[in-house]
C-alpha cells in the first residue's frame, strides 16, 4: 500500500488528521518546512523533513496547508511526480481522495443528528456567509444591502456566523446561524453543528462572502445535498486564498460573482463555465444635490481614510511613513481617520507624536458616512489588495478625490489623472507626490472631484442588481 504523508504540521493538517481519525485511519508521516518540527510527532504522528520525504518509496503527499502553489513547486523541484500529489486543505478537497466507502460512511456519520427539513419549499432562502459576525466592513455593508434589497422581494434572509465572534445589533436574533465554535472543541464537532444547522433551512441559497470555515460547511452542505443547496460564491478582493479555495471546487459551484476581469480571466483559465461568472454590483448612497467644498491654498488640504484600522492588507502603517514624509515636505494638512482596528491604538499614538492635525473619528455609522466624506478634499487607501472597495466609491459620490494604491479593482473606479490617481501598491513616494500636487494645484480639486462623483453616478445607473439576483438566486417549486 502507498504510504500517506500530510504536508503541513498546523492547523489545517490537524483538521485532516481529525477527520481521518474519524473512520478510523491516519497518515504514515507528516512532512513540514519548518526544521524545529523536524524529527517530532505532531498528534503522535512523525515529521519528517523534505530530504526524508524523497527517500520514500510508493507514497502519496497530500497538500494540508494554505501555501499550495509553493509546496507544489517545491515537490516537483524534488523530482516528486504531479500524480503523487493531492490538495487536500479543506474537509471538501480532502474528501475527494478518499475511497468512495468512506464517502458514504461520511454522509451517514457527519449527519447523524436527524433534524426536521422544512415543509414550505416555495419561499427562497439565502443564507449569507457572515464569517466575522456582524461588525459593519465592506463585505458586511454589502451583504446588508444585499438583503435589504432582496428581503423587499419577500425572501428569507439569515446570516450564517461564528459564536466566537461578538454579535451587533444589525440584525434580528431570528437571522442569525451561530455554529458553535470554540477551541476546546472538535472541529468535526463545529462542522456536525454547522451541517445539522443549514440542513434545517434547506432548500436554500448560500452566498459565501470568505474562503474560510464557513465556506468549508457550506462546500459539504452543496456536495452532501446537491439538490437543496444553491451555492454562491463571492470573490471580494484580490487575496490569493479566494483563487485558490475556490478553484478547488469548480465543478460544484453554480455562481460565482467577480469584482473585475482579471478574477474572471483567473477562473475561466481554471476551467470555470463563463456562464457562471458574474459581475458583483452594488449601489453606492449619494445625495442628488452635493452641497461641499474644497479648502483653498492657506488652508489646510484634509485628506481621509474610513475602514478597519488594521496593518493587514489595508496597510495603516504606512500611514506613518506618509505623515512623514507630508511634513518633511511641509504640506499643512489635517488626517482624518474613520473606523476601529487591532492597529488603532498603535497607530494613533505614532501618527499623534508627528502632528497635532490628526483626527481619529471613530466608527461611524453607514448613514453618517456621507458627512465624513464631504468634509475631506482627498480619500486616500493603502491597500495591499482589495475588490471594488466600497469606501472608495462611498468617497467619490461625496466628490473627495481618490489617491489609492493600484488594487484589482482600482481601475474601475478611478482613471489615472483625471478623476484621481493610483499609485503603485506599497510606493508611499508616488502618493506623497500626488498629494503634494493637488496641494500645490486646488483647482483640480474640485475638477477631479466632480468627475469621481459622476464616475459613482453612471455605475449605480448601470449595476441592475435585480438582474444578477434574478440569475443566481433558486427558488424551489
Amino acid at each position: 500500500m502507498k504510504k500517506t504523508v500530510f504536508f503541513g504540521a498546523g492547523n489545517i493538517g490537524a483538521k485532516m488528521l481529525e477527520l481521518w481519525r474519524e473512520f478510523g485511519i491516519e497518515p504514515d508521516f507528516f512532512c513540514d518546512n519548518n526544521m524545529e518540527r523536524w524529527g517530532s510527532n505532531y498528534h503522535n504522528i512523525q515529521v519528517l523533513s523534505l530530504e526524508e520525504l524523497v527517500q520514500l518509496q510508493d507514497i502519496q503527499i497530500l497538500i494540508t496547508c494554505n501555501q499550495v502553489t509553493e509546496i507544489w513547486e517545491q515537490l516537483l523541484q524534488y523530482k516528486i511526480l504531479p500524480e503523487h500529489i493531492f490538495v487536500a486543505n479543506t474537509y471538501y478537497s480532502m474528501l475527494r481522495h478518499m475511497e468512495i466507502n468512506m464517502r458514504i460512511s461520511w454522509r451517514k456519520n457527519i449527519c447523524r443528528q436527524e433534524c426536521k427539513e422544512n415543509i414550505d419549499r416555495h419561499i427562497p432562502r439565502i443564507l449569507f456567509d457572515l464569517q466575522y459576525g456582524t461588525v459593519l466592513g465592506g463585505v458586511e455593508s454589502w451583504v446588508f444591502q444585499m438583503a435589504d434589497k432582496l428581503s423587499q422581494k419577500k425572501l428569507d434572509i439569515k446570516y450564517i456566523t461564528l459564536n466566537t465572534q461578538d454579535k451587533d445589533a444589525f440584525v434580528e436574533r431570528d437571522q442569525l446561524i451561530m455554529i458553535r465554535s470554540d477551541p476546546v472543541q472538535s472541529s468535526i464537532d463545529s462542522l456536525r453543528d454547522g451541517l445539522t444547522k443549514i440542513r434545517h433551512y434547506m432548500p436554500c441559497n448560500i452566498v459565501c462572502n470568505f474562503p474560510f470555515e464557513v465556506f468549508e460547511i457550506a462546500v459539504l452542505a452543496k456536495w452532501l445535498w446537491p439538490q437543496d443547496v444553491n451555492l454562491i460564491t463571492v470573490v471580494h478582493c484580490d487575496e490569493r486564498v479566494y483563487y485558490e479555495k475556490y478553484s478547488q471546487i469548480i465543478e460544484i459551484i453554480d455562481y460565482c460573482l467577480v469584482t473585475c476581469d482579471k478574477m474572471e480571466k483567473y477562473f475561466i483559465e481554471q476551467g470555470m463555465e463563463k456562464e457562471k461568472l458574474l459581475r458583483l454590483t452594488w449601489e453606492i448612497p449619494y445625495e442628488k444635490v452635493l452641497e461641499r467644498t474644497y479648502l483653498k491654498e492657506g488652508a489646510p488640504i484634509r485628506i481621509g481614510y474610513a475602514g478597519r484600522i488594521v496593518k493587514r492588507q489595508k496597510r495603516l502603517d504606512l500611514l506613518i511613513v506618509l505623515v512623514a514624509a507630508l511634513i518633511n515636505r511641509k504640506v499643512d494638512f489635517q488626517l482624518n481617520i474613520a473606523g476601529n482596528g487591532e492597529f488603532k491604538e498603535e497607530l494613533q499614538n505614532e501618527l499623534e507624536a508627528l502632528s497635532s492635525e490628526i483626527y481619529f473619528k471613530g466608527h461611524i455609522e453607514r448613514k453618517y458616512i456621507a458627512d465624513f466624506w464631504r468634509e475631506q478634499d482627498i480619500a486616500i487607501n493603502c491597500s495591499d489588495y482589495e475588490g471594488r472597495c466600497i469606501s472608495r466609491g462611498e468617497a467619490m459620490a461625496s466628490g473627495a478625490v481618490p489617491v489609492v494604491t493600484d488594487t484589482s479593482g482600482a481601475t474601475a473606479d478611478v482613471v489615472d489623472g483625471y478623476n484621481g490617481y493610483i499609485v503603485p501598491v506599497g510606493d508611499i513616494d508616488s502618493m506623497t507626490e500626488r498629494i503634494c500636487y493637488l496641494y500645490d494645484h486646488r483647482n483640480l480639486l474640485e475638477l477631479m472631484g466632480v468627475r469621481s462623483r459622476q464616475k459613482i453616478l453612471i455605475q449605480n445607473s448601470e449595476n441592475d442588481l435585480d438582474v444578477m439576483w434574478s440569475k443566481v438566486v433558486k427558488r424551489w417549486e
